[in-house]
């Protein structure tokens, strides 16, 4: 068991599901109390998800950061220890990379091209959301064939 993560952590962590879904209810509620609205309703809403087209020259900028050469496998130290689900020990990490290629941070060019789209998206995703919301953390992988294990499935850690 990780050292950071207490024996109540099963519990903690049942918890905090349930406070991260009341606190996102309530950022809806006032979202859609602040813009006058009433049933309200989304794709994202009725479907769990939301996808904007990437424009071309967006995907051009990032082709290069999927080559091989930017490939870092995930590790136990990628989780801030501060973080509430801060359970990335060696044997899940090495399941991850077994089924996920990861690749390293960015260059400022990727960076900016990034940043550049997320601002031009910025108001689809609140409206879809029906809350505000901002980017913590920008992650890319590869998934292998045939995963269902991890990232690549549903889950409930407040970052999905």
């Amino acid at each position: 068991m990780n050292e950071n993560v207490s024996a109540s952590a099963p519990r903690d962590a049942v918890l905090l599901e349930h406070a991260v879904d009341r606190l996102g209810a309530q950022c809806e509620t006032e979202w859609l109390k602040s813009r006058g609205l009433k049933n309200y309703t989304s794709q994202f809403l009725e479907h769990g998800y939301f996808m904007a087209p990437l424009p071309d020259d967006v995907a051009e900028k990032l082709k290069g950061y999927f080559a091989p050469e930017n490939e870092s496998p995930i590790s136990p130290h990628a989780v801030r220890t501060d973080y509430h689900n801060a359970r990335l020990d060696e044997g899940v990490a090495k399941q991850l990379n077994r089924l996920n290629t990861y690749y390293d941070t960015p260059s400022a060019d990727v960076a900016a091209a990034l940043e550049g789209y997320f601002d031009t998206i910025k108001d689809q995703v609140e409206e879809q959301m029906a809350h505000g919301w901002e980017i913590t953390n920008v992650r890319a992988w590869a998934v292998k064939p045939n995963v269902d294990y991890g990232s690549n499935i549903w889950h409930a850690d407040g970052f999905s």
